[in-house]
């Protein structure tokens, strides 16, 4: 291989060299996938006692609190 090398002019050779580090290099580039975001579950507020009782009797049908 070190014969071949000295044959071919120097310049030549590392012009060659970029051009083929250019090709490989641009070759590497691939798109990145975009990360799909989660989506939060909403959670469901508690309800107070007095909420509540005041949902079951407006259920029952006491109107009047």
């Amino acid at each position: 291989m070190a014969m071949v090398m000295k044959e071919i002019p120097r310049e030549w050779y590392s012009v060659r060299l970029a051009v083929q580090w250019k090709k490989k290099k641009k070759k590497k580039k691939k798109k990145k996938k975009k990360k799909k975001k989660k989506k939060k579950k909403k959670k469901k507020k508690k309800r107070t006692k007095c909420q509540e009782n005041m949902l079951f009797l407006f259920f029952n049908g006491v109107k009047s609190f």
